[in-house]
């Protein structure tokens, strides 16, 4: 028996709010179309999945109001991308990640992930999740003579790895950081990481207010952000290691970031170097079966 691929091809055409007009020369299969988002069509009406809610291509609206409405008033509760869809885009339904204001120099920052814990100590997840979530919006939310910035974090805790989208930051709490190297209190896989590991030592220092700045220092990396050691704010900046802090230097002082660190993180946003290398990985299991390779996806893992 000859088997054969087939390999068709989909052109997606679009309207100004993601209605598709698909065409192709063969079935089409692939149900991810605007804005990467998946595209259902049950009992004949079309919506886009985005997470927290869903959009409504034909009307250009979601089809409940934004569970963060009160933080905007001026907006429709109902509308995508604040009615903006060229300028903007809403990566789970409920704020878009970086909102530029360039006439007023205004920078609004948006992180979305989860909280697991890999450990085997017993945590309060849910406070932790909101310790952290305070400290990132009180470090990136600042103005000088040159720029305002401000931060929403959203920290949802997961208790099980299949809850985990790939696209999520994971804050992996763990026993040990890095084997090689036991002092290591948390550690980011990689400039413009996903993944996040956090020691249970650095928990009890964030819960007991005594650390404040070590995972918006590693949200940083995320961001793209490397360690900083300028001469002229060393002592006081979020980049800079802690090692590398004058001795009667307060680390929770050290939580500033120039207006250039920002620059960069917004061009390392606008260039698709963010949100990468997922610690999720699919595990496959390979089975022969009558002389064919027969695989099924069987769980989730976290590679950090």
């Amino acid at each position: 028996m000859m088997y054969r691929w087939h390999t068709y091809i989909v052109h997606n055409n679009f309207g100004g709010y993601g209605l598709p007009k698909a065409s192709s020369n063969g079935q089409e299969v692939n149900p991810f179309k605007y804005g990467g988002k998946e595209l259902s069509s049950d009992l004949s009406l079309s919506y886009y999945d985005f997470e927290a809610r869903m959009q409504l291509p034909a009307l250009g609206i979601f089809q409940r109001p934004d569970p963060k409405a009160g933080e905007f008033p001026s907006i429709n509760t109902y509308s995508y991308c604040a009615g903006d869809p060229i300028n903007k885009i809403d990566r789970n339904g409920m704020e878009w990640n970086i909102i530029e204001d360039i006439i007023n120099k205004k920078i609004h920052l948006q992180i979305s992930g989860v909280l697991i814990n890999s450990s085997t100590q017993n945590i309060d997840l849910e406070k932790f999740a909101n310790t952290i979530k305070n400290q990132l919006e009180k470090v990136y939310t600042f103005s000088n003579e040159d720029i305002s910035v401000s931060m929403d974090a959203y920290i949802r805790v997961v208790t099980n790895i299949k809850d985990v989208k790939y696209t999520d930051h994971v804050f992996n709490i763990v026993d040990v950081v890095n084997p090689q190297k036991k002092t290591a209190i948390a550690s980011t896989k990689g400039l413009g990481g996903l993944g996040i590991k956090l020691g249970t030592d650095l928990v009890s220092e964030v819960l007991s207010g005594s650390n404040a700045r070590t995972v918006a220092h590693e949200v940083g990396h995320s961001g793209g952000l490397k360690h900083t050691n300028n001469a002229s704010d060393k002592d006081t900046n979020l980049m800079t290691q802690i090692k590398s802090l004058s001795s009667d230097v307060d680390k929770n002082d050290a939580i500033h970031l120039r207006t250039d660190q920002i620059n960069e993180l917004v061009n390392m946003y606008r260039s698709g170097k963010l949100n990468q290398n997922s610690p999720i990985k699919d595990k496959f299991n390979f089975q022969l079966q009558k002389d064919w390779p027969f695989v099924t996806l069987t769980h989730k893992i976290l590679d950090l």
